[in-house]
This record gives structure tokens, sequence and C-alpha cells, in this order.
């Protein structure tokens, strides 16, 4: 007997995830994690599990909408299929609402196997359903997609087309078609360089993984991160700033990072340490990388990469100071969350570089900002000092205890205790 679950991740997530990516072409479907974080946080998604006893026969996904009901995508395991477990599904479906149902199918007079797209409509038309819109181009699931030419049905009256455009608004909105993941990427950094040498990227491409073995830091640094645990990501920025001004970007997206932290841990202990590393009290929670690339007097483009620690719970001991928000609050992240909430802030980088007091607002946040700290020279001479400014080239201005006032470069002085 066939039963009809709502699906759970302790309840054959695995097998919904195989046939989703087998039955649907990457342009008609989401990634993964994309549908990982709708099914996780949006809630008018509903995926149904079709089962026969213990056997996973298919699944039914679908939105909840002010007037209709959505079926996304529906898909019954190939040897199941034409023994009525995809009419038994439907007819289940519309048996639990009293909307409408609203779907998409192929258009015959636009795919590549005519003869199976007419057979679908002749399905769907047997339980009920009408094509209202044959005109219709599917929204993009993901930057560099094509839309696809498919037709609506509905068992109702149809839609205007400015409930279309409703309905493609709501159901496509979560899709961030500039944010992309990748399982492993030797570093994220690298990795936009090269697709924006083959092909320019728009402002705020984004890329992230839970892997990069060849994760660079700051003046030929390594970023060492354990496997799917800790968040890499990288994005091309095209900010309107001229290259004397290039810290501001440094000064703006650190203060971003700090925005985004402070939802997930006690906001009291987040700094900035010089340049542009991110500190929790003593400690070492992210790293930023920024890399520019200028024409004439101003920046083309930049790509910041930042890593940060998240779930790791143990790390190498020979990193000196490294610490996770896992270590700090007792509580698993999800990584893929992480990411879009954090992307969603970066977003707004522009906003930023318009404030006036952006500068203020990063010197107010920098670590060891007040008072007499210790530093060390690269010779091995130390000295007291503290914090004058930051020019907008990214030099540190130090005033001693005798007054005397020195800037330096990254790496021309050291942090010490």
């Amino acid at each position: 007997m066939l039963t009809f679950t709502l699906l759970t991740e302790e309840n054959h997530i695995d097998d919904v995830r195989r046939l989703y990516e087998a039955s649907f072409p990457a342009d008609q479907r989401r990634d993964w994690w994309q549908f990982m974080h709708i099914f996780r946080n949006e809630p008018r998604f509903r995926c149904l599990v079709i089962c026969d006893g213990l056997s996973f026969r298919g699944f039914l996904c679908h939105w909840l909408l002010d007037s209709v009901v959505y079926v996304e995508h529906f898909a019954v395991l190939p040897e199941y299929r034409g023994n009525s477990d995809g009419s038994a599904a439907l007819e289940h479906l519309k048996s639990l609402y009293a909307q409408p149902l609203l779907l998409e199918a192929e258009n015959p007079d636009a795919c590549a196997d005519r003869d199976i797209a007419l057979r679908r409509l002749a399905f769907y038309e047997r339980h009920g359903f009408r094509v209202f819109k044959r005109d219709y181009l599917q929204p993009i699931y993901r930057a560099g997609d094509q839309q696809v030419p498919l037709v609506l049905l509905t068992t109702g009256n149809g839609l205007s087309d400015d409930e279309v455009e409703k309905f493609c608004a709501t159901v496509y909105a979560p899709v961030d078609t500039l944010l992309h993941y990748e399982d492993e990427v030797d570093s994220t950094n690298s990795e936009l360089i090269i697709r924006n040498a083959r092909n320019p990227l728009p402002d705020k491409f984004a890329l992230y993984t839970f892997s990069q073995p060849h994760g660079r830091g700051q003046r030929g640094n390594t970023w060492e991160a354990q496997q799917d645990k800790n968040l890499l990501i990288s994005w091309l920025l095209r900010p309107e700033i001229k290259v004397q001004e290039q810290f501001r970007l440094s000064e703006a997206v650190c203060l971003i990072f700090l925005q985004w932290l402070e939802q997930v841990m006690p906001a009291g202990k987040l700094s900035i340490k010089w340049p542009n590393d991110i500190y929790y009290d003593d400690l070492k929670i992210g790293g930023v990388l920024i890399e520019h690339v200028v024409i004439g007097d101003r920046i083309d483009h930049s790509i910041v990469g930042v890593g940060f620690n998240i779930n790791q719970l143990e790390f190498p001991a020979d990193l000196p100071n490294p610490v996770s928000i896992i270590q700090v609050t007792r509580k698993h992240n999800d990584l893929h969350t992480l990411a879009i909430d954090l992307n969603a802030k970066l977003g707004h980088y522009a906003e930023w570089l318009s404030d006036s007091e952006l500068h203020n607002k990063y010197l107010a946040r920098l670590y060891r900002r007040d008072g007499l700290h210790r530093y060390r020279l690269p010779d091995g001479s130390g000295f007291k000092a503290q914090i004058v400014d930051v020019r907008p080239n990214g030099m540190l201005v130090l005033e001693d205890e005798g007054k005397n006032v020195r800037e330096f470069a990254f790496k021309e002085v050291i942090f010490t205790h």
C-alpha cells in the first residue's frame, strides 16, 4: 500500500537527492545545497515521499502559495513508472488542499523529444490539468543558465500574467544566481581569478566551499581548514573607488563580517586585527585575503576571500591561536545557511563604502585599539605603542612610549603579548 509522508532529514533524504538529480536536467532544478536551504528554511515548501511499505518509490515537491499549490518537482523511480504510483501521488496531493494545483511541463514544440512531452501532458490532463500558458519561460536557477521554454498547467482557472509573474518571483526569489557552491576548490580566490579571465564575472559573484586544499592567505601565507567543518568563500567585487582609497574596501568587508558573526557569537569580544584578520578575544576566527586589479587610477575589480572556523573542534598544534564558533558557543552551525546569510550581508558592501563614518567605525573595532601594547619588528627588537590611525593605503600608524610616530606596512610589525 502506498504511503505519502513529509520528507525529513532522517527519512529517505539520500533517496530523494539521487532521484532528483537523475530525473531533472541541471537547468530545470536547484543545486542540492539550494534545495536543502529552502527545505530547512522555507515554511511554504514541502516534499512528499512516496513509499510502498519501507520501499522508496518517488517524491513530490510543492509550494503552498496564496491561491495555488505549485508542484515544482515530481518524480517516480523508473522501475515503478506506469503502475499508477504517479497517479496516486497526484490524486493524494489534490485531496490535501482546497487550492488548485499548478505545475510546469516540457513544451512539445520546443523540446528534444516531442512524443515524451506529449505523453506527459496527456498524463496530467487525465488528472484534471489543462494547459493555460504555452509561451512560458522558466526563470533560471543559476547564473549562466538559459531560460527553458515550458508550458504551465493548472487544475483551476489559470493565472493572469501578473499572477504568473508573482508566482515566479515567490518561488525563484530564494535562488541567488550569483552564489555558487563547489564540493572542493583548491582556492576560492584563485578559482574566481581563473573564471573571470575566461569570461568577466558580474559584481558580487560568489563562490564557496567547505574543502580547500590550497587556500591562500595574505602575502604568501596559507589558510588551513579541516574539510567540511569550515566556510571558505570569495567574491568578485567591482567597487567604485580609487586606488588610493583601496583600504576602504577592507574596512567595509571586515565590518560586515563582524556584523554577520554577531548573529551567532557574543558581540563584545569580536574585533578586527589589523589589517583584516577577524578575532574573538585574543584568538583568530577568520582571515581575509583581498586582491585588487587596477586600471589607471581606479580599481577594475577585487577578489575578496575569507575563511571562517565554524565547526572545527581541534586544530593543528603549529597554528598559534585559532578558535572556532563551535568552541565558543558549543553549537553546531549549518554551513550552507551561514554562507547564504553572509552572502546576503556582503551584497550591501557598496552602502558601507559610501558611509562617511566607515573609517571611524573600522578604527573603533580594531583589536588593541586602546592603550599601549607590545609590538615586535622583523629584526626581533620590541617596543610598546598605541594605534593612532590606519592610512587610506592600509599603513598602520603607531605612537611609541617616546611619542615617536611610525608607519608600518603588513608584516613590517608583529603584534606580541
